[in-house]
């Protein structure tokens, strides 16, 4: 799966981040771990440049840009 392709399924809650924690997983974690964590940041905030801190977040590209969220499962992502 590609970047672009990760980073939609991860918001549609059909994927995973690198460590394979879910949307909704993240967003129940008390905020102690929150805190104390932060290689989740960049897959809630996604930027279109590599992270110091965690390489393995997907970037945010200009094809991603275009899909809103709460419709991408209707959208042909391929194209």
């Amino acid at each position: 799966m590609g970047n672009d392709e990760r980073l939609i399924a991860f918001y549609r809650g059909e994927g995973h981040d690198h460590k394979g924690r879910r949307l909704e997983g993240i967003w129940e974690l008390p905020s102690f771990w929150l805190e104390h964590t932060h290689d989740y940041i960049q897959w809630l905030f996604p930027i279109p440049e590599m992270g110091r801190f965690n390489a393995f977040a997907s970037l945010l590209t200009p094809r991603v840009m275009l899909v809103p969220i709460n419709y991408a499962s209707k959208i042909d992502i391929a194209t």
